[in-house]
């Protein structure tokens, strides 16, 4: 019955059985949010792949008339953009990969976090889940998935063909995260808020890059930019 000696074992056991297993689950999530962190970037440079097409018109059109007007494979320029076959299936593919991996991660860590939001300081979850918010101030919890998505939109934008629409498709992107940051310094006030100046920093270097690659390639600020270097 429940009263017999043995009682007290089979509680210390279960005690120690499901303690083990908490561990084995936390050392479990932490290893797998470790390596999606590790190998997110890497999946979806491979995922964009079939996206970056190269513009031959310029480059070949003289050379090779086959090869004028159309788009081809940065990887393989045998390979026709949009139109031949096999494109259209690895662009499927990479498609479908981009949305259930892509935006899957920054999705399920919100998720995650939401369903722990008030239970943040508790051990349990710091030992789980504290790499996905600590360094975060307490209501943005959630930044770490917003930082992820990020990732994917520049690097979806760098393999626009057209390199004006590129850098402006940057440069838009650098604004709006720049003001989100702005009005929101997720970060918390360690240091002096040197995380958020460091992030601020960091947006503003992207921002200052991307501008400054878009000037030079004006025609009139190109030609003049040479003209003040051949007379400097």
């Amino acid at each position: 019955g429940d009263d017999t000696p043995m009682t007290p074992w089979r509680s210390r056991a279960s005690a120690v059985v499901g303690g083990s297993y908490n561990k084995l689950v936390t050392r479990f999530v932490n290893s797998s949010i470790v390596m999606a962190f590790i190998l997110y970037p890497l999946v979806i440079r491979f995922l964009v792949v079939p996206f970056e097409c190269v513009d031959l018109e310029e480059k070949f059109s003289n050379a090779n008339k086959s090869l004028a007007f159309s788009f081809r494979l940065k990887q393989d320029l045998e390979v026709e953009c949009f139109f031949s076959k096999a494109h259209r299936n690895w662009t499927i593919c990479s498609t479908i990969g981009l949305v259930l991996y892509g935006l899957g991660i920054p999705v399920l860590m919100f998720w995650v976090l939401f369903k722990v939001r008030t239970r943040l300081f508790q051990d349990d979850v710091r030992k789980r889940y504290g790499f996905l918010y600590s360094g975060f101030e307490l209501k943005r919890y959630y930044f770490e998935a917003i930082y992820t998505f990020r990732k994917v939109v520049i690097v979806l934008f760098c393999t626009f063909p057209n390199m004006y629409v590129r850098m402006l498709l940057m440069l838009f992107t650098s604004w709006a995260f720049m003001l989100l940051h702005i009005v929101t310094q997720p970060f918390d006030n360690r240091g002096f808020q040197c995380l958020d100046r460091l992030e601020s920093l960091n947006l503003r270097a992207l921002t200052v890059t991307v501008t400054a690659r878009l000037v030079y390639d004006t025609p009139f600020y190109k030609e003049w930019t040479i003209q003040w270097l051949l007379h400097a």
